[in-house]
């Protein structure tokens, strides 16, 4: 994913989101072996320690279950369409099991999740104005130059990518899927 995170000033606060960064696609990769969410995939039956941060996103991800009646679900990659949030067990502290055959994906919910982190860290520096862009899911703090900021939606089907249209925006998130 291209991340592109803009405010004025604080190298070291940009560091340290970068870091951050880093450090849940570490946790949650799908694609990185040794990931806490493949530890779970791998380890069918079993409570699996993890991250706090993986817990708490793995335990939204049932709140937005929920709320959707089950259309946002991350046991989507299952074997057998019979399983579903539902059947994740949580034990404290960050214990995780899953059963056989089922599989995560938290791809819906990262983003979304590390978004509202950043948004925190950079409001608790004290950061008015900033446009956080986490591969089409950007979110926009405050204004731009003393003006609303400007997001433009790209043309799915161009090659160029233009956009089709701008929506202007304070204090907002704008989610798009390819």
């Amino acid at each position: 994913t291209i991340v592109n995170i803009s405010f004025d000033g604080n190298c070291e606060l940009k560091d340290k989101i970068v870091k951050l960064l880093y450090r849940i696609d570490d946790l949650c990769s799908l694609f990185k072996e040794n990931s806490d969410l493949n530890k779970i995939n791998n380890n069918p039956g079993e409570y699996i320690k993890v991250n706090s941060l993986v817990y708490d996103i793995i335990r939204k991800s049932i709140r937005y279950s929920k709320i959707t009646s089950g259309d946002m679900d991350i046991t989507y990659l299952s074997k057998d369409n019979n399983y579903n949030y539902h059947d994740i067990e949580f034990r404290w502290p960050n214990m995780i099991k899953i059963k056989a055959g089922m599989r995560l994906d938290l791809g819906s919910l990262v983003k979304g999740y590390v978004t509202d982190i950043i948004l925190a860290i950079l409001k608790h520096n004290g950061i008015r104005d900033a446009m956080i862009d986490l591969g089409g899911n950007i979110y926009v703090l405050g204004n731009n130059n003393k003006k609303k900021w400007k997001v433009g939606i790209a043309d799915p089907i161009n090659i160029r990518r233009e956009p089709v249209g701008y929506l202007v925006l304070a204090d907002m998130s704008v989610v798009t899927s390819g």
